[in-house]
């Protein structure tokens, strides 16, 4: 869920003299936050600055606003951020944030005000900062209006900081389910890049200017290929609104965007997507009105449905390109599906299996009298050899890891099995196989060849890769244009069965919080038979009339 704190309306007539103008997002990778405060009006602390990530991103007020504290000049600034704690954060989530907002007039004209944040608290679960004072509701006429605070609980964190002309004004918010753990989030799913790009139409009561701009999303300028593919399929859909013939006739342009996402690695695509679909399913849940599809909540939902399994399939691109695991046969087998490429891999595990089982009785089976360590110099060359074959092991299960977190339909294939018993098991018994072969050679140029085959095994899989950088790209994009088709048709043939809105809402019933539909209950006609033996076991009614003579009495 997503909402914005800072916006409400104030209890008095005044005219606002803070309105929103830019919104930066500062939730990529954010390690740590710190607050800074000021004083406003006497004796008043506000925030005067947000810092992420040790002042990677710095937002603050101007300096008229603290006229009692030091000017945040570059080494003032410093000076105050060392002598503030901040808060260090696992993950972006918090599990509290608490703000209160206080209104200011302007002392040469009491019917203008301006907002500033007066009291902001931010919890986890090693600590908490907080700034300012939490006081009650309170007017008082010509200086201020204390607001209600704003106290937002769960899994929480900051997405985004509202700004008026260099002044903090508001907070965008992501609220997880309660009880969700954060630390179990994909990051793809929250890290939206640190630029001045909004996710939630930001528009207070008052309204924009331009808000007319962008169909969707009043300032925000994500990427205009996703915007326009986008906007071009919400109108086919309101075309064709009984056919899944909109979804078809716009698949190259949305194969076009899954092509750019993974052969450019442009994450601006996907970053779009990926708000564009968190904003549609805000404007279902907060059943917002305002641009032309909200008019119709059956094709808004409709038009979410293709937006998020747009937005999935980038995900597992975003995947892909975060974790980068290096490519050998066993991937390449699972990606391509073809029957050579499975041959490869059944061939490749085969003959790492022997070879590893031929080193293995070579030990148990040596009837050589020589002792171990019988060259000199291996006692000291046959510990690096093992540290370095260590390295590679531990090179290759990680990558195992990683190969998991990038394909993982492959931990439920055939691949992933044979994958994790070449480099995890296969791994670890030859660099124990290797130390010990190695250490009882008594001939040096043995002792050279048996060190380099033990690693010849362990890479055997990686070297039977027989495609170039495009060849992987273009497997990744099979998989991701599979996976993006197999989630179109998976979308429920309820939405296509009717012309209108009005003729579906007669079917199906919308339901919001999930940003689903689902089918009306039955309605259950009594059968005729069933009603004769009623009626049959009924005693007649009888009505009586009262005689002319008993009415004159």
């Amino acid at each position: 869920m997503e909402f914005i704190i800072g916006l409400q309306r104030s209890p008095v007539t005044l005219t606002p003299n803070s309105e929103l103008l830019e919104l930066i997002l500062v939730t990529e990778r954010t390690s740590s936050i710190t607050v800074i405060g000021g004083h406003f009006d006497g004796d008043h602390e506000i925030v005067s600055a947000l810092l992420f990530d040790d002042g990677d991103i710095d937002l603050r007020v101007r300096d008229g606003a603290s006229d009692n504290q030091d000017t945040f000049d570059d080494s003032g600034l410093r000076r105050l951020f060392d002598q503030r704690p901040k808060l260090h954060l696992k993950t972006p989530f918090m599990t509290r944030i608490v703000m209160q907002q206080t209104c200011y007039s302007a002392s040469d004209q009491p019917h203008l005000y301006w907002r500033r944040i007066t009291y902001l608290r931010l919890d986890n679960e090693e600590g908490y900062i907080e700034v300012g004072k939490l006081r009650s509701p309170a007017n008082i006429p010509g200086k201020y209006v204390i607001l209600p605070e704003e106290d937002i609980e769960g899994p929480c964190m900051i997405t985004g900081v509202g700004m008026h002309n260099s002044d903090l004004l508001c907070l965008q918010i992501i609220q997880g389910d309660p009880g969700s753990n954060p630390i179990q989030f994909p990051e793809h799913m929250y890290a939206y890049g640190k630029s001045t790009v909004g996710l939630v139409n930001l528009r207070p009561e008052e309204g924009f200017k331009k808000t007319e701009e962008s169909l969707f999303v009043g300032i925000e300028s994500s990427d205009p290929n996703v915007m326009g593919t986008i906007t071009k399929l919400f109108s086919f859909m309101a075309s064709w609104y009984s056919s899944r013939s909109a979804i078809h006739r716009m698949y190259p342009d949305l194969y076009s965007l899954i092509d750019q996402s993974i052969t450019e690695n442009d994450r601006n695509v996907i970053f779009s997507a990926f708000r564009l679909e968190r904003h549609l399913k805000w404007r279902i849940q907060n059943s917002s009105v305002g641009h032309k599809f909200d008019g119709d909540p059956f094709l808004r939902i409709k038009l979410y449905q293709v937006v998020k399994c747009l937005a999935k399939t980038l995900g597992r691109c975003q995947r892909i390109i975060v974790h980068k695991p290096s490519i050998n046969c066993y991937c390449v087998a699972y990606l391509s599906g073809d029957f050579a490429n499975l041959l490869i891999a059944f061939l490749v595990l085969f003959t790492q299996l022997s070879l590893t089982f031929v080193l293995f009785l070579s030990i148990i089976r040596d009837d050589s009298e020589s002792t171990y360590f019988a060259l000199q110099e291996s006692v000291v060359v046959t510990p690096i050899i093992g540290i370095f074959s260590a390295m590679l092991v531990y090179k290759q299960i990680m990558n195992v890891v990683d190969t998991r977190r990038a394909y993982p339909g492959m931990s439920k294939h055939l691949m992933g099995f044979f994958d994790v018993v070449a480099n995890g098991v296969l791994g670890i018994a030859i660099l124990i196989i290797q130390v010990l072969l190695v250490a009882k050679q008594d001939n040096r140029v043995e002792y050279v060849l048996n060190s380099i085959a033990a690693i010849f095994i362990l890479e055997l899989d990686d070297s039977v890769v027989f495609l170039d950088d495009d060849g992987i790209t273009d497997l990744n994009r099979r998989l991701l244009m599979k996976d993006f088709m197999d989630r179109i048709k998976s979308i429920d043939e309820a939405f296509f069965l009717y012309s209108n809105y009005r003729v579906a809402r007669n079917h199906i019933q919308l339901n919001p919080e999930k940003c689903t539909i689902q089918p009306l209950p039955q309605i259950k006609f009594t059968e005729s038979n069933e009603y004769s033996k009623t009626s049959s076991s009924l005693a007649p009614l009888v009505i009586a009339v009262p005689s002319k003579s008993s009415t004159v009495a």
